[in-house]
């Protein structure tokens, strides 16, 4: 089969992995919902510079992937489809790189590398989600081959590329875009001048979408940029603040299929000096920098841990290829199945009733997998079977608990009955908690607002409260999820 057909082939299996599930679920809140209605409120040409959420602006994230959501817009149920394409395409390009690169150490690794990438739980769990992420990962890789291409041969189009992928990846989620190329880049290139004019690419461009930006709301756009969303996030966060330790914790359950290989890969490199190639090195640097970064900001998500994602593939890989026997992978493939039919066992009574069914179904996949595992004969084939396990494993999950899963957070229902409460009773504006108000503004609700401490004195029950309510305790109970303490007589709508 020629890399062409297999090229195909790949995007085909992805589609058949990730798009079902698409159809079958609804939006999730907070993320999926907040960054479908940001999209739709891109109307003007300001809007695509200046995103805005129902009455304030939004600054939390960049305009690209709104910008590419926008393409959408016009038949919403075709949003949630379309982002998880664009997360297939970030992966294909991103796995594309890893081939490239991998195949100068060897083509068996080059093979085996992409396949541990798409199974490493980070990568499989985030193409089911819409989120940036995955985009800006593929950004990011982007740069790194451009910075893999320079070093093996300069050429003028190696260096614009890098700093038209490093701006990419800015303009998707921020400054880590910039600092992570820019500093692997600076160890890994001699000739640091034209690796620092390089750069000033991207910068040029950033400071173009400053000036735009400056140019529409002022100050303020370079305030909240630069300062607030850059430099406070990173050092003096007001969420996401974490101790550096909790990324090990991370590192564990998010890379814990191939977690022992990894370690296995950096205990023999430390103890077998011999030659590095060029994409090794460049891998190695990539992790490095990218945990180095990573441990220093204050700033500290679960899902920044995907930037490490692609070099863990190629270790791996190269750990398995060079280090390990059929014997090391087995053994470890035996204790791995352990935890998992132990945990499940220890855990089945736990589980809420409707899922219980889909949970034994995906032990059973996981489980004649790994008992493939001891049969088979090659190291390669055997890392295959686990991967192709868990990979059919999180698709049987992705078609089953996380459209019953979504259910529940399902808004379309409550967003009918706020507008027929609003038509109904004439209501000024209805104030909810900020989860709620990104389901509702998805489907259209008007005259909604967050419920914050300016509007304390305003009646509150449950999670949805009404201004100039009849002054009577008046219920419409759409589902009971949660419990809420009645804090005033009013007319309530509980979700």
């Amino acid at each position: 089969m020629s890399k062409k057909s297999k090229f195909w082939l790949g995007a085909a299996l992805l589609g058949v992995i990730y798009l079902p599930s698409a159809f079958l679920r609804q939006p999730f809140v907070p993320d999926e919902l907040r960054n479908f209605t940001v999209a739709l409120n891109i109307k003007s040409l300001k809007d695509f510079f200046i995103l805005h959420f129902s009455d304030w602006y939004y600054f939390d994230k960049p305009p690209l992937y709104f910008w590419l959501l926008k393409g959408f817009t016009f038949f919403r149920p075709l949003l949630l489809p379309a982002s998880i394409g664009l997360n297939i395409a970030a992966l294909i390009i991103t796995a594309a790189v890893i081939v490239r690169m991998s195949e100068e150490v060897s083509l068996a690794a080059s093979r085996l590398s992409v396949i541990i990438f798409f199974s490493t739980p980070i990568v499989l769990g985030m193409g089911f989600i819409a989120r940036m992420d995955l985009l800006f990962l593929c950004f990011i890789s982007g740069a790194f081959y451009f910075i893999w291409k320079t070093a093996r041969k300069e050429k003028f189009l190696n260096y614009l590329l890098y700093g038209v992928c490093v701006f990419l990846a800015v303009f998707t989620k921020g400054a880590l875009g910039f600092f992570i190329p820019f500093l692997s880049g600076l160890i890994l290139l001699p000739k640091k001048g034209k690796f620092l004019a390089a750069n000033f690419t991207p910068l040029g461009l950033i400071a173009l979408w400053f000036f735009i930006g400056w140019h529409f709301i002022g100050r303020e756009f370079i305030n909240q940029m630069l300062f607030v969303q850059t430099l406070h996030r990173a050092f003096s966060p007001l969420s996401h603040s974490q101790p550096f330790w909790i990324f090990f914790l991370w590192l564990g359950a998010l890379f814990f299929l191939w977690i022992v290989f990894i370690a296995g890969y950096f205990w023999h490199r430390l103890r077998k000096h011999n030659h590095i190639d060029i994409a090794e090195k460049i891998f190695l640097v990539w992790a490095l920098v990218s945990a180095a970064v990573l441990l220093t900001i204050k700033s500290k998500l679960a899902i920044y841990l995907l930037l490490l994602a692609p070099p863990a593939a190629f270790f791996t890989a190269y750990f398995i290829i060079h280090y390990s026997t059929s014997k090391s992978i087995a053994a470890v493939s035996a204790v791995y199945l352990f935890l998992f039919l132990g945990g499940f066992i220890f855990s089945f009574f736990s589980i809420p009733h409707k899922y219980r069914i889909p949970a034994t179904i995906t032990v059973l996949i996981v489980g004649s997998f790994y008992g493939a595992v001891f049969f088979a004969k090659k190291r390669e084939n055997m890392i295959k079977l686990i991967a192709y396990g868990w990979i059919m494993a999180v698709f049987f999950l992705s078609v089953t608990v996380m459209p019953l899963r979504s259910r529940r957070e399902n808004f379309e229902g409550l967003a009918k009955t706020v507008k027929e409460a609003q038509k109904k009773y004439g209501l000024d504006t209805v104030f909810v908690d900020k989860d709620v108000l990104y389901g509702l503004k998805f489907y259209g609700v008007k005259n909604i607002a967050k419920f914050s401490a300016k509007n304390k004195n305003l009646n509150l029950c449950g999670i949805i409260a009404c201004y100039n309510c009849p002054q009577e305790e008046k219920f419409i109970t759409i589902k009971k999820v949660y419990r809420y303490k009645v804090m005033a007589d009013g007319y309530c709508i509980k979700h």
